[in-house]
């Protein structure tokens, strides 16, 4: 019955929703952004082993970060900045600013329409104790590493419900050592798809 594809289109995620109309524009894309979007959408997915994208300075990576959970059809995906530089500018680029809220990548190239929703999006500040009901009602969650290799937030770390993303998308992971991001692929291993994007040139 009608009810039933209503029901069954209501329990797909945001991400599978937009997609399955093919609503996601990639037109404004440059070449170099649809390379990368091609090479994700090649990739094999049936393993959750890391893949990584690397993308010189200023070539448009958060456009690709954008648009990665629309690709993979994602139920719940989590961002993760090196720094408190990094994560101001992924906040603005996701969510946008005071001044400005619907400055977001999604408008600003044209990916989302008008008419169409936005994710929903929780920049994770270092004081934010576990939430786990507003979590799951994000769509991304932007964080930085600080939340998963310091002492104080190990047991923010611990109480993260399993599997509550399926992927886990790295910025710029060449800024701290390895055993950070180690540490952070120790809390998701074996629970979704890893991304580590690496700045070159």
């Amino acid at each position: 019955s009608l009810s039933h594809f209503v029901s069954l289109f209501l329990q797909l995620s945001y991400f599978q929703r937009i997609m399955n109309p093919r609503v996601v524009n990639f037109q404004r894309l440059l070449p170099h952004q649809r390379n990368a979007v091609t090479e994700l959408q090649r990739n094999d997915w049936s393993t959750v082993n890391p893949a990584v994208v690397s993308m010189p300075t200023g070539s448009g990576k958060s456009a690709i970060i954008a648009l990665a959970p629309f690709i993979l059809g994602s139920s719940r995906v989590l961002v993760i900045a090196p720094d408190l530089e990094l994560f101001k500018q992924l906040k603005k680029d996701l969510i946008g600013s005071p001044t400005n809220p619907g400055a977001v990548i999604f408008r600003k190239l044209d990916f989302i329409p008008e008419n169409q929703p936005l994710p929903s999006v929780e920049a994770v500040r270092e004081s934010f104790d576990l939430n786990e009901a507003m979590l799951r009602a994000r769509d991304v969650v932007l964080a930085n590493v600080g939340k998963f290799h310091t002492l104080q937030n190990a047991v923010w770390q611990r109480q993260l419900p399993a599997r509550l993303f399926d992927l886990v998308i790295v910025d710029e992971a060449h800024h701290l050592p390895s055993n950070r991001w180690l540490e952070v692929l120790c809390v998701f291993r074996n629970q979704c798809f890893f991304f580590f994007f690496l700045q070159v040139g």
